[in-house]
């Protein structure tokens, strides 16, 4: 049979319910909310306070939205934040800053479209605070500083030390030329 109320109803102990429940207005529950089978949600889903899932999330739509008024000037303070690993199969494109704290491996080519030039160690496209180790060739197109003043006194020391021979196309200008041949 089916009942229709026009008021409140109010359970004060467990409510089974074997099949199917309907609701066509607002649904508020103030305590937990515990699902054990498949749920279909048909609409929006709006959580406004912390939503823990135990269990996979499949969401097959286009895009997943997520929107916060949080200054995430710290790692505290962030919008979306994964404890365990993450994996895109797809692009990935950040529209503001990026901080990686921890090592990273890219296996693809890199590609930095910054074209800002670099008149110090701390200025350019790419700034790098520590040494620079290169497995392969290095190019480069413009004119290229080394600051550092080390006075050489044999192959293995100076500013600049090549373990291999040197083919200069132009012009080589030294203030003093030293040779062990």
């Amino acid at each position: 049979a089916e009942g229709t109320f026009s008021s409140n109803l109010n359970v004060n102990g467990n409510a089974v319910v074997t099949g199917t429940l309907g609701v066509s207005g607002l649904g508020t529950f103030s305590n937990n909310l515990t699902v054990a089978g498949a749920t279909t949600l048909g609409g929006t889903l709006n959580v406004t306070d912390v939503a823990t899932f135990n269990e996979n999330i499949n969401v097959n739509t286009a895009a997943v939205s997520i929107t916060a008024n949080t200054n995430t000037n710290g790692w505290e303070n962030q919008t979306l934040n994964i404890t365990g690993g993450a994996t895109l199969s797809h692009h990935l494109n950040v529209n503001g800053d990026a901080s990686v704290s921890g090592a990273t491996t890219l296996s693809g080519a890199v590609d930095i479209q910054n074209n800002t030039p670099s008149t110090s160690t701390g200025s350019g496209a790419l700034k790098v605070s520590g040494g620079v180790g290169i497995g392969g060739r290095l190019y480069v197109d413009d004119r290229t500083f080394i600051e550092a003043t080390a006075n050489a006194s044999d192959t293995q020391t100076g500013s600049l030390v090549i373990s291999g021979g040197v083919g200069i196309q132009y012009s080589l200008y030294a203030n003093s030329i030293i040779s062990n041949t």
